[in-house]
């Protein structure tokens, strides 16, 4: 497979030591919170400050706030720093067991004997943790301190302490979630719309990292060749994903991960730019919905699979798409909403082996790891990617096929091919009794998937982009993928709709005029 890169320099770390030594840079970089926390001592809060400022002026007791304050504190983070810092070092010893496999070092490197290292990513939690719960636990600690030392606030002691509180955006987290929803209704009132389509980036308020909303299958109604979605689709894990750390106050959710900061995401949300050069620990989100998106447009109506004759439910068999002004509530107090409408392109292409944690791309220990990951090591447009989709592609169709089959043998009268518009699951029902119909639709989306993956990569570099050798390879995918059996009639038209420009190519390469 051709490698994506020259890594002729250097020769891979060759024992546990070497690999720790080569690594230790991305857990201590130099201008690291850590290394500014050992210079400045712990990250101070603003408001608590203020406030104590405040209290002295009024003769009031310090002492007395200060230890209102860290009981608060303490006990608004989620975890205690020591659970925190084991699983950031639980993090960084699986780092390094996994480069050491990798490049098949010798020996073992436990990171809780490094001394240094402990001490530093301890430093670097309290603080970052402190941060995060500073401004919450010092206004609770005033009030507390108010009801025992009746010390209040004159007016204009307490508008200066409103401002400082919210000094990033000069109003609480609440009132910047109502103000985002009346600027919708306004959107909405005004008629400044767009539809929302598959690939739409979407943010959370409480969220740090940004995700994108997906479709497998369209609903019948595109713009710019882009499927519009509608008010159902938010599934977690199929629509959108997990919003990196979940910053709400109050949050119940309890799973610590680590994760990279980044302003610019790729469609599954992965950071292509570095904002710090380190590894944030948080809450993992975990977004729970509270029905339907909100505000959706209310006279562009889609049906659904075929319409009402699909449903015996008696539900309305239409739903209303979605706009740049819809959103969501998330049960942890999230409020979702997406940047763009995604109906124009993102300017760049961002291929899944970027995500290779170190930098020896093209080295004999990147290609072990992405066959690990089941990750394609090669660009769109190069030989191996389309080679390797290919193996995938394949192992799909034969399972779908299979299940085809089955499935049509226990049900003669709903064979696709008489019946394209039929719904298995929904003529059927969903139930374990209809073990082939699950299977069969299981099967068909993961055959879809593996063409979407690989023709959407192809589509993001362009058949104008790569050789017209391996253009036409792409055109012969898209066309096994028109012709498979996975696809309705009308997700044919969408299919040639996005990915026409390989259709092109494959026909002029046959000679053939329609």
């Amino acid at each position: 497979m051709r490698r994506i890169n020259n890594y002729a320099d250097g020769e891979l770390p060759r024992t546990a030591e070497e690999v720790y030594e080569e690594q230790k840079s991305t857990f201590l970089p130099e201008n690291s919170v850590v290394s500014q926390s050992r210079q400045e001592g712990a990250i101070t809060c603003e408001t608590k400050e203020y406030i104590e400022q405040m209290i002295a002026s009024s003769g009031g007791n310090t002492d007395a706030y200060e230890g209102i304050y860290h009981k608060h504190l303490y006990n608004t983070m989620p975890e205690n720093v020591d659970s925190i810092v084991e699983k950031r070092l639980d993090y960084i010893q699986a780092r390094i067991d996994q480069r050491i496999e990798l490049c098949e070092a010798e020996g073992s490197y436990d990171v809780r004997d490094n001394e240094e290292l402990v001490e530093s990513i301890t430093t670097e939690i309290k603080n970052s943790m402190e941060k995060q719960y500073a401004d919450a636990a010092a206004i609770s600690a005033y009030m507390e301190f108010q009801e025992y030392y009746e010390n209040p606030l004159n007016e204009d002691k307490q508008s200066k302490l409103e401002a400082v509180m919210f000094r990033n955006n000069k109003m609480s987290i609440e009132e910047e979630k109502q103000k985002i929803i009346e600027r919708f209704e306004a959107m909405t009132q005004n008629g400044e719309l767009e539809y929302l389509v598959r690939g739409a980036p979407l943010l959370c308020l409480y969220g740090s990292h940004a995700r994108h909303l997906d479709m497998y299958r369209s609903h019948g109604i595109y713009v710019n060749n882009k499927a519009v979605a509608f008010e159902e689709d938010c599934i977690v894990n199929k629509n959108i994903s997990y919003f990196g750390h979940c910053n709400a106050p109050g949050c119940s959710l309890t799973e610590i991960i680590s994760l990279k900061l980044g302003s610019v995401v790729n469609t599954d949300g992965v950071a292509l730019q570095e904002v710090e050069d380190y590894i944030k620990v948080g809450i993992k989100c975990v977004p729970e919905f509270d029905g339907k998106w909100q505000n959706p447009h209310l006279t562009t109506l889609i049906a659904k699979d075929g319409g009402a004759e699909v449903f015996g439910d008696g539900l309305s068999p239409y739903h209303a798409a979605l706009t740049t002004a819809s959103y969501l509530i998330c049960k942890q107090g999230g409020l979702i909403y997406p940047l763009t409408s995604g109906q124009i392109d993102e300017a760049y292409y961002y291929a899944a082996f970027q995500n290779y944690p170190f930098n020896d791309y093209g080295s004999e220990a990147f290609y072990k790891w992405c066959e690990m990951k089941d990750i394609c090591p090669t660009i769109a447009g190069q030989p191996g990617h389309t080679q390797w989709h290919q193996k995938r592609i394949d192992n799909a169709l034969t399972d779908f096929r299979l299940a085809k089959e089955k499935y049509e043998n226990r049900y003669p009268e709903n064979r696709v091919e008489s019946n394209p518009y039929s719904n298995p699951l929904a003529s059927l029902g969903a139930s374990a009794e209809y073990k082939e119909s699950a299977e069969y639709e299981v099967t068909r989306d993961n055959a879809q998937a593996a063409f979407e993956c690989c023709l959407l990569d192809a589509d993001r570099v362009g058949a104008a982009n790569m050789s017209s050798e391996q253009a036409k390879k792409y055109g012969d995918i898209l066309q096994d993928y028109l012709s498979s059996g996975i696809l309705q009639e009308e997700e044919k038209k969408e299919v040639v709709s996005r990915y026409g420009e390989f259709l092109k190519v494959y026909r002029g390469a046959r000679g053939i005029t329609e």
